[in-house]
């Protein structure tokens, strides 16, 4: 558990950083996945061993990161390794499609979309 070093709060956006141990810096590099409470977030800064985040709108409504503040205790995970980075998401597969966006709803700082695949897909 680490504690939340700094915190900045925009409408639908949330930015926040963390102080790692120099064993947690291994490798990490900008757009790598760490799970901070279990929700994989990317890293979108790192200066020294301060390493910034930002979560959107989806993960705030979502999970408990809404309720942060500086001081928090946080668990803090990296993502799981085969010898590389793999960012956090284990995903095994091919492309079988393509979907069209069928809707986007626009908010400050935030996207959000809606597509619309294949029907003989949709079941999957």
């Amino acid at each position: 558990m680490l504690p939340i070093a700094s915190l900045t709060r925009k409408p639908g956006l949330t930015t926040l950083s963390i102080e790692l141990p120099d064993n947690l810096m291994a490798e990490l590099e900008l757009g790598a996945s760490v799970a901070l409470n279990g929700c994989c977030l990317t890293v979108t800064t790192i200066v020294g061993n301060e390493v910034t985040f930002d979560v959107i709108a989806e993960s705030l409504a979502l999970t408990n990161l809404k309720e942060l503040e500086v001081g928090s205790m946080v668990n803090v995970e990296r993502s799981a390794r085969g010898d590389a980075e793999i960012g956090g998401h284990v995903l095994s597969g091919h492309v079988a499609g393509t979907a069209k966006i069928v809707d986007v709803k626009r908010s400050e700082n935030n996207r959000r979309l809606r597509f619309m695949g294949n029907p003989a897909w949709m079941q999957y």
